[in-house]
């Protein structure tokens, strides 16, 4: 496995990277540059890669196997973190 993040393929009309579209947690067998990413995005769904949508029980599930951090594409900290862990 090259690359997993959590994906947010809401990206048109999303300058500021706060609204939250459907968000999926991707899995590449190598590293992606920023445009292939947003290629991806504007192309959903992609055909070589596997994803699911985003939950925390499958972010726990996918920490069991990769121990690196797993960054967040096209979504803020903030906005990822009211959605799926409000206070």
């Amino acid at each position: 496995m090259g690359e997993v993040f959590i994906a947010n393929v809401r990206i048109m009309k999303n300058a500021n990277k706060d609204k939250i579209g459907q968000v999926y947690l991707c899995f590449f067998p190598k590293v992606m540059t920023q445009a292939e990413k947003i290629n991806m995005c504007l192309y959903w769904p992609p055909r070589d890669v596997l994803y699911v949508r985003f939950s925390p029980d499958s972010l726990k599930q996918t920490q069991v196997y990769w121990e690196e951090d797993i960054p967040l594409f096209w979504l803020t900290k903030e906005a990822f973190l009211d959605r799926y862990y409000p206070s």
